[in-house]
């Protein structure tokens, strides 16, 4: 049986493989990640003609747009002392610039496989449903005041376990996730340690637990004056998951000093 190159039936079209000069590629697209300059140096280093994968360029309104291979074609333009160099490609007709978006977003089938910031980055550019979903999640971030970051900040709604948020978003839901997001932010006041993976997740999964039976005002209340790497430690002494752990905490100190019906 012939094998199909997935590439061709997902986009239906068959790409030619021809050699178009550097400078006749345009690059950055709004999807991509920028040049590192120390995977660019690594490629030089270890530069083997052979071992070489073709950058992947799409045709599209009479110009040539790069959606994979900066690095490569950089590192093939460094050595040629600066100057644009002859690249032989993997070209791409008749695709969109979120045909190419979707394309980038799934690197991590074809090529290396993509940060989460990078990822939400592609796929907020795309349009097939995991675009969508990324979509809608950015917007409930935007509404929950929260920003997705590379590195650490100290803004409040300053985040770095993107893919830990995302993944709580598809789980749990919109509805959840703004309920929950603004509540760790309102009670911790951007606390970096309640913005970690362990705490997020077990935030979601107190919420889960106790939805539609603990007030926002008394747990706020309860639990601002508790530090979260303090209930992160202590879970680990206690029997249970992180998440399970960290809960039965939350509880109880949502429970201290309040009547009996009004417990969780």
């Amino acid at each position: 049986m012939k094998a199909v190159n997935p590439l061709n039936a997902y986009y239906n079209t068959v790409p030619a493989h021809m050699s178009i000069y550097s400078d006749s590629i345009i690059s950055a697209q709004s999807y991509q990640r920028p040049v590192n300059p120390n995977h660019v140096r690594d490629i030089v280093s270890g530069f083997d003609a052979h071992l070489f994968a073709e950058p992947l360029v799409s045709f599209r309104g009479g110009k040539y747009y790069l959606m994979d291979g900066q690095n490569r074609i950089s590192a093939l333009v460094w050595m040629n002392h600066g100057n644009p160099v002859s690249v032989k490609c993997t070209v791409f007709t008749g695709l969109t610039e979120a045909d190419e978006a979707n394309l980038f977003a799934k690197q991590d089938k074809l090529n290396r496989k993509l940060t989460p910031f990078e990822y939400i980055n592609a796929s907020s550019n795309g349009n097939d449903k995991d675009s969508d979903t990324t979509k809608k999640f950015l917007a409930a971030c935007a509404e929950c005041g929260v920003t997705i970051k590379k590195q650490k900040s100290s803004e409040a709604g300053s985040f770095m376990a993107a893919n830990t948020l995302l993944n709580a978003y598809k789980k749990y839901g919109d509805t959840a996730f703004k309920r929950v997001v603004p509540l760790i932010l309102d009670t911790w006041q951007g606390n970096w340690d309640s913005k970690s993976i362990s705490f997020i997740n077990a935030m979601f999964a107190f919420d889960k637990r106790y939805s539609g039976k603990y007030s926002r005002r008394r747990f706020i209340s309860a639990s601002k004056k508790l530090s979260p790497a303090q209930l992160l430690y202590t879970a680990k002494a206690m029997v249970g998951s992180t998440s399970e752990c960290v809960c039965a905490q939350l509880a109880n100190a949502y429970n201290h000093g309040i009547p009996d019906a009004a417990k969780i």
